[in-house]
């Protein structure tokens, strides 16, 4: 697991998530599908599953989400 946890301690400040996965060292570009509120990237026998609390969307063979930490 990978969890990661941003936190605002003052201000507003807009952020910009970028996920582009690929597997066997870069060769694959995995088949991504939504699962309920989750995305799920499968290549093969590999997968990986994308749990956020912020709306996500492809854009050029990247997940992608906007969003403002305060």
């Amino acid at each position: 697991d990978v969890v990661r946890i941003v936190e605002g301690v003052s201000g507003r400040v807009p952020m910009r998530m970028a996920l582009r996965l690929r597997f066997d060292y870069g060769h694959v570009v995995p088949w991504v599908r939504r699962v309920g509120q989750d995305l799920v990237a499968v290549a093969g026998p590999d997968s990986v599953w994308l749990r956020t609390a912020v709306p996500t969307h492809g854009e050029d063979l990247t997940t992608v989400a906007e969003f403002e930490v305060a």
